[in-house]
């Protein structure tokens, strides 16, 4: 994680270089600033003082507590259900594509 974050901050740092690669862009970096803070703006101006954006998110929470969630052993079931159905069609698609290309060079 720590090798990503560095990676972005590198990258980061390169694009708000002038065209010399020596001097920081300051128009650049002025730009991003006034664009996060404007969408830190909108976001608290949609999520505190919008009455509609707040209850949405609201009624969200409230159905989220109202989920029956399934158990432990019903999910682990469904998900080998679902890598055993996996593992026979990739083996199925494989043997069909081999059969297949053995028919085409059988042909031509």
């Amino acid at each position: 994680m720590a090798v990503l974050s560095s990676y972005i901050a590198w990258h980061v740092y390169e694009a708000f270089l002038d065209e010399s690669g020596s001097n920081i862009n300051l128009v650049a970096v002025g730009a991003a600033l006034a664009f996060l803070i404007s969408c830190l703006g909108a976001g608290v101006y949609g999520f505190y003082f919008n009455a509609r954006t707040s209850s949405f998110f609201i009624d969200v929470d409230s159905e989220a507590h109202r989920i029956t969630w399934p158990v432990w052993e019903s999910v682990k079931g469904a998900t080998g259900q679902v890598v055993a159905v996996m593992i026979f069609l990739m083996v199925y698609l494989f043997m069909v594509d081999f059969g297949l290309r053995w028919i085409r060079e059988q042909i031509y």
